[in-house]
């Protein structure tokens, strides 16, 4: 960091949490390294965020003139930072430094702008630093999503936090083709919910929530018919036929939002699951195929990725279905136990023992979109797969398939749909 100290650090503030921050920074002080390089914290400017159980302040710096960083050699790149407070139910607070790189000249540190208002408009590298001024994040972003973490050292070595993603054998030579690199460990507590950064308020992640599939079918009720989830259902319908396209849902402060439709191929299709608030996402199925074994494995993986990411809607045969992550533990033990099969170039599909019972009780219960499904219900349930399938009726009600299999006294099976009360 290079800059040059002059004045003092001017201070107004007008709000009382912002006051409160102020003052617990007035007697605690700060080893931020950034804090040479500031003629102004612009507490006036604060903007504050409930995320979760924690409140953040972040409050704008004014550099001094020709202060840049090293996170990129790019003179074209501007330097804008914050401090960060963090307050819990004691008013303590954790204090990090907030650097954002970026040549969007639009980006001017005022209210409007902050770590959790980057949406769309931002491109550029988000770098962290705690009270130690330890770097516990660095990524770049491309139109507001995370697309890779980020640090400018070319060198890797076996005590830096670089790790391999790739690697390329030839013969008996093996050598890594690209490497990624990591931050250091997260601080506790984390940054909470920041969408490109593994933490949580109180430096653990909270327990594993089982959502009740009957809950969670009257709140899927009441998103279905948001302007926002009928909006995001429209576009993808007036989009190609012949290829899959994906929405993704946010709800912050209990309002439904959707962010750009991705657009993918006759298969498959790219979600995003790194925006603050996302939590869904609706995709359709060309050729009106039903759901498959490949959609109940992503469905897992985009929940252990981002742990509030539990619902997959499904537009197929001029319906709407869906997948959700009922218990994320069970799904992870599933996915674990029962690994798709996977050939280069198709889709997943489920390990033999269980695809030969789908394919027998799809006898039962036909091979229509609903007969498909309902079949599959009995295999997550059987498997304890903690996965829920649903189905949007004409009212707009989410309805869950609950279909479970019984051996009865004879020896035959009995297969009985327990509805919602």
């Amino acid at each position: 960091m290079t800059g040059c100290q002059s004045d003092e650090i001017k201070t107004t503030v007008i709000n009382p949490d912002v006051t409160s921050a102020k003052e617990w920074f007035d007697s605690n002080g700060s080893n931020l390294e950034s804090l040479k390089y500031t003629k102004k914290i612009d507490w006036e400017n604060a903007a504050i965020s409930i995320e979760g159980e924690a409140k953040t302040i972040e409050i704008p710096l004014m550099l001094f003139d020709n202060t840049s960083t090293n996170v990129i050699g790019d003179t074209d790149y501007r330097t804008y930072m914050s401090l960060l407070f963090i307050s819990n139910k004691n008013e303590e607070y954790q204090i990090f430094d907030i650097i954002y790189t970026t040549k969007n000249k639009n980006i001017n540190n005022g209210k409007e702008f902050n770590l959790y208002k980057t949406d769309s408009i931002y491109s550029g590298y988000i770098t962290i630093q705690n009270s130690k001024n330890k770097i516990i994040y660095s990524g770049e972003f491309q139109n507001g999503q995370h697309i890779r973490y980020h640090n400018r050292a070319p060198i890797q070595n076996v005590t830096s936090k670089y790790i391999c993603t790739y690697y390329v054998t030839v013969g008996p030579i093996t050598t890594c083709s690209n490497w990624s690199w990591v931050p250091d460990n997260i601080p506790v507590p984390g940054v909470p919910y920041f969408p490109g950064g593994p933490s949580f308020p109180g430096g653990q992640p909270p327990p594993v929530i089982k959502l009740d599939p009957c809950a969670q079918a009257a709140k899927m009720s009441i998103d279905g018919k948001d302007p926002v989830f009928l909006s995001a259902k429209k576009n993808i319908l007036n989009a190609d036929p012949k290829i899959e396209h994906s929405i993704t849902l946010t709800r912050r402060n209990n309002q439904l939002g959707q962010i750009a439709m991705n657009s993918g191929g006759t298969s498959s299709v790219k979600v995003n699951t790194n925006w603050h608030g996302s939590f869904a996402a609706m995709h359709n199925h060309p050729n009106n195929t039903p759901l498959s074994a490949g959609d109940i494995y992503t469905g897992i993986t985009l929940n252990v990725n981002n742990r509030n990411f539990t619902t997959s809607y499904i537009l197929t045969g001029g319906e709407v279905y869906a997948i959700v992550i009922t218990n994320l533990q069970a799904a992870k033990d599933f996915a674990a136990a029962y690994p798709a099969d996977q050939i280069p170039g198709y889709n997943p599909e489920f390990p033999d023992v269980l695809f030969d019972q789908l394919q027998i009780l799809v006898t039962t219960f036909g091979s229509s979109i609903d007969g498909r499904t309902e079949a599959m219900s009995v295999i997550l349930n059987k498997y304890n797969a903690g996965v829920t399938l649903m189905k949007q009726d004409s009212a707009g009600q989410f309805k869950p398939f609950n279909t479970k299999e019984s051996i009865l006294p004879n020896g035959n099976k009995s297969y009985t749909s327990i509805p919602c009360n």
